[in-house]
């Protein structure tokens, strides 16, 4: 039963087999009917002349069988009754790869590849022919070999085996020697088509960039483009473009085949739909650009940073333009590049965009709107730091009238920034701008550091004649004139101070000067003022040496009642009352004083170095400490500060640190002998610690401060006497 159940099973495999095979072979036979009546339709519509079928289905029964040697011949001679001699040489190269015997494929396959003007395809397909097949198209070759390797030797053989006074020699003698338009004239009406459109390209490139006769270039376009409308159509849209025709080059860019585009026309006829805002056929034509070609992404990201321009999309338009790089010079171009360098504040790139600009008259015309970005640009590069570029940007813009505040301003901050600050260009900037103080000051400064008493003076003199508050500038003055130690003349000063400003603030400038110069009539001036009188009665006492009196007044009369540390005149005041103070011991009054004056000490350490005096005479030695600390903060290379800071550690009893910080070199007699005693106990701690290394160090600089000293002799015996025997 089993044995028969397994012979049904089989059979009924057999037949399902069977029938299958006999289904699969239907199918396959009508496939290969179907797909050879293709081939009928297409040579039938061939024959009678109906080319765009034949094409269609010919097409379609090569994708299926690519070795047929009739569809190809089929093809290959439509293309070539329509003139799409591009397709024409490709159909004959796979014919000529088919029947490689075939004399008739291979000359049509070089005609059509000639009239293709396609010269690299054409040198590549004749490196595949032996040399006495490449004679029988000399002349071809030679100028094949022209365009392709134009200095090479094999090149000049080639030549020179063509006729010299035949087209083709014409032709590359007129092209290599640039010669006159007449002698592509004299080409154009030549019977090889391909000789006509190469004279009559070189005819419209010359007319239009040479002779700039734009008609007769536009005529010599056109001409090319009815002899070989494939081709030529690309360069009439281009001479459009370049002639900011768009609107016409619209028209002939729509008409040239994705597969003769050039990536400068994908480019260009990119611009002429971004100046028609036509984003969606920006985005066709994206989508056109063939993905074999090596340059599809920048030419992409090209079109996409138009399209994101369109739309307002900032980011995008820069992302795809730095991928892009196409700093094209075009109109549409510069337009995207400018808005790219705006937007991104790429300083270099908008330089760039201005220098072509600058020869148009758009420039002129935009120029207050390209003003206003210029500024916005060039404060965001200082902002960022980026003083050279700004100052690069900013130097295009330094003769222009009105002048511009922030390109002089750049252009100064580099220099100061390379130290090449010129005292030339200050002046300059301070006559375009006499408001801005921002030079003056930067002039004076200068002039300062160079120590040019004239030219200071000078612009101080400017300061104070233009400033909206000259008692503040005149008193500048005082104070540099004070400095260079011209008495007389700072005190003529604050005589004009007084006259031409008589306020509180100005009477305390020439009671301070008075304080600090001992000048007898400042004191009698500021006494002028009652709130100022009492002062300036207690400094004149204290100057003609009446101490006694002087003292009295300063503890009996809150002197610095009524002064505000908030104010920089009363500041000049309070610091020396607290100074007195602190001499007759009104400690508290003048700690009072001094700590109101903190905030304003800046890098200055008198104040915190007088509090650190005033705890040490107090005997808080860890205020004292404190304060001197905060002095060495400040300045920590000051001799003085180093001083006082030890001798707050010697107080402390900490020796170490003590002798750290007080210089060999101190002038105070105290200070060094402070400095002595630390030393000598510094010595005792290390040997009875058994340091005997540093206690050596401490001794040698013991005895360069003093040779004799009986503690270094002492200890340095007790390191050079024997070890006692155990």
């Amino acid at each position: 039963m089993k044995k028969k159940n397994f012979f049904i099973l089989l059979l009924l495999s057999g037949v399902v087999v069977v029938v299958g095979l006999c289904i699969l072979m239907t199918i396959m036979a009508h496939r290969r009917q179907k797909h050879t009546a293709l081939y009928r339709q297409g040579e039938a519509a061939y024959k009678q002349g109906n080319y765009e079928l034949a094409r269609k289905k010919l097409s379609e029964y090569l994708w299926r069988d690519p070795n047929h040697e009739n569809a190809w011949r089929y093809l290959a001679e439509i293309y070539e009754t329509k003139r799409l001699w591009p397709d024409a040489s490709y159909a004959w190269r796979h014919l000529v790869s088919l029947n490689v015997l075939n004399n008739d494929y291979v000359a049509r396959c070089v005609r059509a590849t000639y009239r293709a003007h396609n010269y690299k395809g054409l040198d590549r397909f004749f490196k595949t022919l032996p040399e006495e097949k490449r004679k029988e198209f000399s002349e071809i070759y030679a100028l094949t070999q022209f365009w392709v390797k134009p200095n090479d030797e094999a090149t000049e053989k080639a030549l020179a085996a063509i006729p010299k006074d035949g087209a083709t020699a014409r032709l590359i003698q007129a092209i290599t020697s640039q010669g006159p338009l007449s002698e592509f004239e004299a080409l154009e009406n030549n019977e090889d088509p391909v000789i006509q459109v190469e004279a009559l390209i070189q005819d419209g490139y010359l007319s239009e960039q040479k002779e700039k006769n734009l008609e007769r270039a536009e005529q010599a376009f056109r001409k090319a483009v009815s002899i070989n409308p494939d081709l030529c159509r690309a360069e009439l849209a281009n001479f459009f473009f370049r002639q900011i025709r768009y609107k016409e080059a619209n028209e002939v860019y729509r008409r040239i085949r994705n597969s003769m585009m050039s990536d400068n026309c994908f480019l260009n006829y990119a611009e002429v739909l971004f100046y028609f805002k036509d984003e969606e056929a920006l985005h066709h034509v994206e989508s056109e650009i063939p993905r074999k070609n090596r340059f599809a992404v920048p030419l992409r990201a090209y079109i996409q940073s138009l399209n994101a321009y369109l739309r307002k999309d900032s980011k995008t338009m820069v992302k795809n333009y730095n991928v892009a790089q196409q700093n094209r010079t075009t109109p549409m171009g510069l337009l995207l590049s400018y808005a790219v360098a705006v937007e991104d504040a790429d300083i270099p790139l908008m330089m760039s965009v201005l220098a072509h600009w600058r020869r148009s008259k758009l420039y002129k015309e935009k120029l207050p709107e390209i003003l206003v970005n210029v500024r916005a640009v060039i404060a965001k590069a200082l902002k960022e730091n980026k003083l050279d570029e700004a100052s690069m940007l900013a130097q295009q813009f330094l003769r222009y009238e009105p002048p511009e505040l922030i390109c002089w301003r750049a252009v100064v901050l580099e220099q100061m920034a390379h130290k090449s600050l010129s005292m030339s260009t200050l002046q300059q900037a301070s006559k375009l701008f006499p408001k801005e103080l921002f030079f003056r000051n930067l002039a004076l400064r200068l002039a300062l550091s160079r120590g040019n008493r004239e030219e200071a003076l000078a612009l101080y003199d400017q300061m104070i004649e233009m400033s909206d508050d000259p008692a503040r500038d005149r008193y500048s003055k005082v104070l540099y004139l004070e400095r260079e130690m011209q008495l007389d003349e700072a005190f003529q000063e604050i005589q004009k101070l007084l006259k031409t400003e008589h306020s509180m603030a100005s009477g305390k400038h020439c009671l301070a000067f008075g304080i600090r110069t001992g000048n007898s009539e400042a004191l009698r001036l500021a006494s002028e003022f009652p709130e100022l009188a009492q002062i300036a009665r207690f400094e004149t006492e204290r100057r003609f040496g009446n101490l006694e009196t002087a003292t009295k007044m300063l503890k009996e009369n809150f002197l610095e009642a009524g002064l505000s540390a908030e104010k920089s005149e009363d500041r000049e005041i309070l610091l020396p009352l607290g100074i007195y103070l602190a001499l007759v011991r009104e400690f508290e009054r003048a700690k009072a004083i001094y700590n109101a004056l903190l905030p304003f000490g800046g890098k200055d350490a008198l104040i915190e170095l007088n509090l650190s005096e005033i705890y040490s005479a107090e005997g808080d030695a860890k205020q004292a400490l404190k304060y001197a600390a905060d002095a060495y903060k400040k300045l920590p290379e000051s001799l003085l500060v180093q001083t006082v800071y030890g001798l707050r550690y010697a107080e402390m009893e900490d020796y170490e640190q003590a002798a750290t910080y007080i210089p060999d070199d101190t002038m105070d007699e105290n200070a060094k002998a402070v400095l002595l005693t630390c030393l000598e106990k510094n010595i005792e701690i290390a040997f009875t610690q058994g340091r005997n290394a540093t206690c050596r160090t401490i001794i040698k600089r013991l005895q360069s401060l003093q040779p004799d000293n009986p503690c270094a002799r002492e200890y340095l015996e007790k390191l050079d006497a024997p070890a006692k025997q155990p």
